[in-house]
């Protein structure tokens, strides 16, 4: 399939890098990116194929198979794309698009492959790529996974088994069921949150009225809820501007203590200033 095929497939069920959003133990994403990515069209943003980002990722998981595959002494191929049925009740269908499998034998079953980059090594694998890994499981059978991962602020490549664990699996599935039932097909939006990606929501939900929403005439009468809520957020700006210029001062008056030195530092902590502040306490 193209990548507009692609994505109209990922849009239709849920994917391992949706899963942990859903659990609520993604380090970056959350339940609203997964819900935007499921309910709005796709862009030409999102069919983009040639972006820095896009390269640099092909790039590194190419190189980070060929290290998996030189310590096994085995070949890893392409891990294709994989769809469960229906789980019963939903229209949920689970989407498995792993980075590769392999046999470390002949004629002994599949294993799974993900490649991952990093910026420090873990003592084992974080809760977001487990989940991942467990939901690749879940789709294809395979009863164990190969996690390999490139670590780019300490520069090591480490190998993490990930075994099949069924009461993990079925955790995912019963709260994914829930969550494509309340969200998609009851059409409710997820709980508001500080995120960007709840504000693009809102957005998309509320779309601003092009002339005469300013007019007075225009407004809405506001409750008392309302108007609480309101003057809760006045408050709040203005602390956070009161704050914002406190650090302001407070930047400046460091930068005049420095002078022409690149920074300062003592037993506990450090200050430099290049182009702009930074700091380290160690207590």
């Amino acid at each position: 399939m193209n990548r507009r095929e692609w994505l109209e497939w990922r849009q239709g069920g849920i994917g391992g890098s949706d899963i942990a959003a859903i659990m609520g133990r993604h380090r970056w994403r959350t339940e609203w990116d997964v819900w935007l990515s499921k309910t709005q069209p796709i862009t030409a943003e999102d069919l983009s194929t040639t972006s820095v980002v896009m390269q640099t990722g092909n790039r590194l998981e190419s190189a980070i198979v060929d290290f998996a595959s030189e310590k096994l002494g085995v070949h890893i191929g392409a891990g294709g794309t994989y769809t469960t049925r229906p789980v019963v009740g939903t229209f949920l269908h689970m989407r498995a698009t792993p980075d590769g499998r392999f046999r470390l034998a002949p004629n002994v079953e599949h294993l799974g492959f993900e490649a991952k980059v990093a910026e420090y090594p873990w003592a084992e694998v974080p809760d977001y790529y487990e989940d991942q890994c467990q939901w690749y499981m879940g789709v294809t059978g395979w009863r164990r996974w190969l996690l390999a991962a490139f670590f780019r602020m300490a520069p090591d490549w480490r190998l993490y088994w990930i075994d099949y664990d069924l009461d993990r699996i079925n955790e995912m599935i019963d709260v994914a069921c829930s969550w494509w039932q309340r969200r998609i097909i009851d059409g409710i939006p997820p709980e508001l949150d500080e995120t960007a990606s709840c504000s693009r929501g809102l957005a998309l939900l509320h779309p601003r009225p092009e002339d005469d929403g300013g007019r007075e005439g225009a407004l809405a009468v506001a409750t008392e809820a309302e108007i609480s809520l309101a003057r809760d957020y006045a408050h709040t700006d203005k602390a956070c501007k009161d704050l914002d210029a406190e650090k302001r001062r407070l930047g400046n008056q460091l930068k005049s203590a420095i002078g022409d030195r690149p920074g300062i530092r003592w037993t506990g902590g450090r200050v430099r200033w290049s182009s702009r502040l930074t700091y380290r306490f160690d207590d």
